[in-house]
C-alpha cells in the first residue's frame, strides 16, 4: 500500500494538473473572445464605411445637375435682318473691351492732369512765400539799428530767429532765396529784372542798388526772377565845339551832288 506522504504526493500533483488545465482553458476562452471581439468591431467598420460611401454617392447624384441635351439647328430660328441691313447697334466683344480699357485710359490721364495742376499750384505757393520770407528778412535787417537804439534788441532777435527759420525750411525743401544787393550786372544777367536805374558818383560800375523782390532757386534752378534797380556812374558831360573862326562861311545843308553839276553847267 502506498504510504502517505504518496498519497499526499500524488494528490499534490493531480490538483496542480488540474489547475494548469484550468488556467488554459481560461486563456483560451479569452483569446476566443478577444477574436470574436475583433472580428465584430471589423465588420462594423466596413458597414459603416459602406453606409458613408452610399450616402455621399446619393447625396452627389441629388446634387448633380443633369447635362442639357445637345444642341441641334433645328432649335435655332432664323430672324429676318432689318431695313437697311445688319444691326449697327451690335458690337463685337473686342470692340467693346477697346472702348472699356480706353475710357479707363482716359480717367486715368483727366487724374494724372489734375495731380499734376494740383502740385504746380503748390510749388508756385511755394516760390511766391519765399519771396515774402526773403522781403522780411530785408525789412528785419533794415530795422536792426532802429530797434537797437530803442532799447528793443530782444524783439530784433527774436524776428531774426524767426526769420532763419522760415529760411531754414525752405532750404530743407531745396528752396533758395537770394538777394542780389551790391552784386556786378555781369553776375546777375541771368537771375535778375531790372525795373529801373539810379545814376550817382557812388557808383563805379553798374551794380545792383537796390532789391525791390529778391530771387527764388529750387535745385538750383532760377524760379522767380530778382526784382532790382540797378546804379550807374554818372554819364560825363559831351565836350562843347569851338566856335567858328570870324569870315568863314557858314556851313549850309549838304546838297545833291547832281544838283551841284547842273549849277555849274547853267553857269
Amino acid at each position: 500500500m502506498p504510504s502517505s506522504a504518496e498519497r499526499t504526493s500524488g494528490q499534490a500533483t493531480e490538483t496542480a494538473s488540474e489547475q494548469e488545465a484550468a488556467e488554459q482553458e481560461a486563456a483560451e476562452q479569452t483569446e476566443k473572445e478577444q477574436t470574436e471581439k475583433e472580428q465584430t468591431d471589423t465588420a462594423q467598420t466596413e458597414t459603416e464605411q459602406t453606409d458613408t460611401a452610399q450616402t455621399e454617392a446619393e447625396r452627389t447624384e441629388g446634387d448633380a445637375v443633369p447635362s442639357p441635351p445637345a444642341l441641334d439647328w433645328a432649335a435655332f430660328a432664323e430672324r429676318p435682318l432689318p431695313e437697311g441691313g445688319a444691326d449697327e447697334r451690335v458690337v463685337a466683344p473686342q470692340a467693346e473691351l477697346a472702348a472699356v480699357l480706353q475710357r479707363r485710359h482716359e480717367d486715368l490721364s483727366a487724374v494724372r492732369g489734375d495731380a499734376a495742376r494740383a502740385a504746380s499750384g503748390a510749388r508756385d505757393t511755394v516760390y511766391d512765400l519765399a519771396v515774402l520770407v526773403g522781403r522780411f528778412d530785408q525789412l528785419v535787417a533794415a530795422c536792426a539799428a532802429d530797434l537797437e537804439d530803442s532799447g528793443r534788441s530782444r524783439l530784433h532777435r527774436r524776428l531774426r530767429i524767426l526769420k532763419e527759420q522760415m529760411l531754414q525750411t525752405l532750404r530743407d525743401a531745396d528752396v533758395e532765396v537770394r538777394d542780389p544787393l551790391g552784386l556786378p550786372a555781369a553776375d546777375v544777367a541771368d537771375w535778375a529784372d531790372p525795373i529801373g536805374w539810379r545814376h550817382g558818383p557812388q557808383f563805379t560800375e553798374e551794380t545792383v542798388a537796390q532789391t525791390d523782390e529778391p530771387a527764388v532757386f529750387h535745385a538750383g534752378a532760377v524760379v522767380r526772377l530778382a526784382r532790382v534797380f540797378m546804379g550807374s556812374p554818372e554819364h560825363e558831360p559831351a565836350p562843347a565845339q569851338a566856335p567858328a573862326p570870324a569870315g568863314s562861311p557858314a556851313p549850309g545843308p549838304a546838297g545833291d551832288p547832281h544838283d551841284l553839276g547842273e549849277t555849274d553847267k547853267d553857269a
